[in-house]
């Protein structure tokens, strides 16, 4: 999360307060962090008087005693704080009645599969500001996954190719320093005649494609339907999708109703923007 972003959000809320950076237990636990040591500094310098304490994680990216060299507090105790900030969904277990939390909920869809956290937080008095819907004036989002998800979501597509065919093996992203000794382990691959469908246009997409211009791709020809697999992956099964609405021939994909996990209603969606398309189409 950009320090901008917590700068604003503050200056909505009393900094008297005592803000708790909790830690991450989702499985698998995620290495993110909402906020880092440098800007915890940066945030008791621009509002003293509110109070930092992260609560003891050994899955962070940044250690425990990162934060303690910039004098914030690192204790497994953290239920006297007002505020807590995540990142991914907070296990029910975990949840301390009566608090404020930030984190992405992934609820604001009517995701199934969050149910029963959502009635969590509302059985345990909860106050949530979930990251997904907190905008400026203009309702643009605030906290999104940026660029970097679009540039490490490229490189794990193309190393876990790698591993399924295993034609090639690339190291771990979070083992690598920044985006240039990423595309450099790009490079090193020499893909087989693939098809690589970039969809959307907005910052994941661009990361991703900052990615794909640092390779050597030949280009080819038009994409023919084909026999898909989601894998059960919703993104993937959302992409393959539109992918095939281009395509020449028919498109099969398997575990389609994936894309539901995070955008329930998006075959019927997409159904209906098809048959405006083509109704358009007609009167030209």
């Amino acid at each position: 999360m950009c320090i901008s972003s917590i700068r604003n959000t503050l200056a909505q809320i009393p900094y008297q307060m005592k803000f708790a950076l909790i830690r991450e237990r989702k499985n698998p636990p995620d290495r993110r962090v909402v906020l880092t040591p440098d800007a915890c500094a940066q945030l008791l310098k621009t509002f003293p008087e509110m109070e930092i304490l992260a609560e003891s994680s050994p899955n962070r990216t940044f250690t425990d005693e990162e934060y303690r060299a910039k004098g914030i507090e690192v204790s497994e105790e953290i239920s006297a704080a007002d505020v807590m900030l995540g990142v991914k969904e907070v296990p029910v277990e975990a949840l301390i009645p009566n608090k404020k939390y930030f984190f992405f909920s992934h609820t604001i869809k009517k995701q199934p599969y969050n149910r029963k956290l959502l009635r969590a937080i509302l059985e345990k008095n909860i106050e949530l500001y979930d990251h997904e819907v907190i905008t400026d004036p203009k309702e643009i989002r605030l906290v999104a996954f940026g660029r970097y998800a679009g540039i490490v979501g490229a490189y794990n597509g193309i190393r876990a190719f790698g591993l399924k065919t295993g034609e090639f093996d690339m190291p771990k992203a979070e083992t690598l320093h920044d985006q240039k000794e990423l595309i450099e382990e790009l490079k090193k691959v020499d893909l087989p005649g693939i098809r690589i469908v970039l969809t959307g246009k907005g910052r994941v997409s661009n990361g991703a494609k900052e990615m794909l211009d640092g390779m050597v791709i030949h280009g080819t020809s038009r994409l023919r339907g084909a026999e898909v697999d989601s894998h059960r992956d919703h993104r993937l099964a959302m992409a393959l999708a539109v992918a095939g609405l281009v395509a020449d021939g028919d498109t099969v994909i398997y575990n389609a109703e994936a894309a539901d996990i995070s955008y329930p209603g998006f075959w019927s969606d997409l159904q209906q923007i098809v048959s405006s398309t083509h109704s358009q189409e007609e009167e030209e």
